[in-house]
């Protein structure tokens, strides 16, 4: 557990396999709801890769999510961006890397693209990121569940509001690369070399994992 004392959050830090003090680590933030229970095998996956090639990662739960404190019904993008912050102090701090670098996953962009402009990271990927607030906020509704839910998980308000008000505005002087399908930003989308499924049913039932797009995102964060 790390972060505020009465209020901690929960995290999980993968050092790296080599000797040698790391030069670069990465944090990967989550998505919301269902897609992060579909996303934990790949950043698992993805940060035993990372270790293994010399990079410590950093996976962590926001405030009102998975193990940390708070309702579910207390999540926020201010509280993702707060959350997002305290790991990035915590990775420091374990890691002694120089570079801190950032994975966004769908909704855990936002938070990415918020707090950029606060710690300053070395570069951020934001990975098949929701690109349209209000539109994603319908297919969250549209799903089968009960009113203000998306299959069981709440969408608090504040949530909500924020996601009307659209995608936060890119950081001044942090380099940015996408992952995925969706332009933004004037920049085009790296694409792996075939198409892959990891937000399925059937990529859930079948443990698909993403091979070549996590691959990609490794050799993207060596490239930096």
């Amino acid at each position: 557990m790390f972060g505020p004392s009465d209020a901690p959050l929960f995290g999980v830090f993968h050092p790296s396999t080599a000797q040698m003090r790391a030069k670069r680590a990465v944090l990967l933030c989550n998505p919301f709801g269902e897609e992060a229970i579909r996303a934990f095998r790949p950043f698992k996956r993805l940060a035993e890769s990372l270790a293994a090639d010399g990079i410590p990662s950093f996976r962590f739960d926001y405030h009102g999510t998975g193990d940390s404190a708070g309702a579910d019904d207390e999540l926020s993008l201010e509280g993702m961006t707060q959350s997002l912050l305290a790991a990035h102090e915590e990775l420091q701090d374990l890691s002694e890397a120089r570079e801190i670098y950032w994975v966004g996953l769908r909704l855990g962009a936002w938070p990415v693209l918020a707090a950029s402009n606060d710690a300053r990271p070395a570069g951020v990927i934001l990975w098949e990121a929701v690109a349209d607030g209000p539109a994603y906020l319908e297919e969250l509704k549209a799903l089968p569940s009960h009113a203000d839910e998306a299959l069981g998980f709440p969408i608090p308000v504040a949530l909500a509001e924020r996601l009307k008000a659209g995608l936060p505005a890119a950081p001044d002087g942090v380099p940015v690369k996408l992952i995925g399908r969706d332009m933004l930003f004037g920049q085009r989308p790296l694409t792996p070399a075939r198409s892959e499924e990891w937000n399925s049913d059937d990529a859930l039932n079948s443990f698909t994992m993403p091979v070549e797009t996590l691959g990609l995102i490794q050799l993207e964060i060596a490239a930096w």
